[in-house]
C-alpha cells in the first residue's frame, strides 16, 4: 500500500510540477520555441520548395504517393491505385484533378476545390508570421493525454475552424492537431511521430488521420526533399 502511494504521490508531483512550469508560459513563447525546433524561422523562411515520397495505407489498401509544393501556394500530389494514378494540382489559380481514365478537368467551387486550395496555401507552418497574417493562438494550458504531458494550443484561423495543437514539451514539436466539426459532430485527428532531422528541419515521417477515434489513413514517408528544383508547369493544368 505504501508503494502504490508512493507511485501515485510520484505521478501527482509530477503533473503539479509541468502545470507551474507551464504557468509560465504564454502562446507566443510556445510557438516561438516550435518553430526553433523545426529548424529556425529563417531556415522555414528560406525553404521554397519540397517533395515528399512514400506510401498511403487506407481501407482501400496501400498505394504510393507523392506530394510537391512550391511557393508561394503550388501544390501538386499523386497517388498510384491499381490500373490508374489520381492526380490533384493547384498552380496558385486553378485546383484541378486527372488520372488515367479522365481528362485534366477544373474542379468546381465547393469542397473540394477549397480542399486542394488550403494544400496549396499550407506551405509554411501554420505558426509562421501567424500574427501578420491575421490569425490568434491561445494557451489552453497542460493537458495529460495518453499517459504524457503537452501543451494544448488553440489556433483560430481567420477563415477557418478552430485548431487545436498538442506540442510536446521534451521536444517543442507538434504531437497531434485536432479539428472538430459542429455540424457534423466530427472530429478529425492528425497524429504525427517518427521525427528525423532533415537539411536542418525536424519532420515527421509517419502521418496518422484518425475520424473520430478510428483510423482512416496513415502517411509513411520515405523520402523528404527541400529546395529541389520543380518547374511551375507540373502544377499547372495538362492541355
Amino acid at each position: 500500500m505504501r508503494r502504490v502511494f508512493h507511485r501515485a504521490s510520484l505521478v501527482c508531483a509530477g503533473l503539479l510540477s509541468f502545470a507551474a512550469a507551464s504557468s509560465a508560459q504564454t502562446a507566443e513563447e510556445i510557438v516561438a520555441k516550435n518553430l526553433e525546433a523545426k529548424g529556425g524561422v529563417q531556415l522555414l523562411r528560406d525553404t521554397q520548395s519540397v517533395r515528399v515520397t512514400g506510401t498511403i495505407t487506407t481501407q482501400g489498401g496501400k498505394h504510393s504517393t507523392v506530394s510537391m509544393s512550391k511557393r508561394p501556394n503550388m501544390f501538386r500530389h499523386e497517388m498510384t491505385v491499381p490500373d490508374n494514378k489520381i492526380v490533384q494540382g493547384y498552380d496558385g489559380t486553378t485546383p484541378w484533378v486527372a488520372n488515367k481514365v479522365m481528362a485534366a478537368q477544373v474542379v468546381p467551387p465547393g469542397p473540394q476545390a477549397d480542399a486542394i486550395k488550403q494544400r496549396g496555401g499550407e506551405f509554411d507552418s501554420p505558426f509562421l508570421d501567424w500574427q501578420q497574417k491575421g490569425h490568434a493562438i491561445e494557451y489552453k494550458g497542460p493537458v495529460s493525454d495518453g499517459g504524457k504531458d503537452y501543451h494544448r494550443l488553440v489556433f483560430l484561423r481567420k477563415d477557418g475552424p478552430p485548431t487545436e495543437y498538442y506540442i510536446d514539451p521534451a521536444t517543442w514539436l507538434e504531437a497531434k492537431i485536432v479539428v472538430e466539426d459542429p455540424a457534423s459532430k466530427s472530429k478529425m485527428e492528425t497524429r504525427f511521430t517518427d521525427y528525423r532531422g532533415v537539411d536542418g528541419r525536424m519532420v515527421p515521417f509517419v502521418v496518422t488521420n484518425l475520424l473520430n477515434g478510428k483510423q482512416i489513413a496513415q502517411i509513411r514517408f520515405e523520402r523528404i526533399e527541400f529546395n529541389v528544383p520543380l518547374d511551375d508547369a507540373l502544377f499547372r493544368i495538362p492541355k
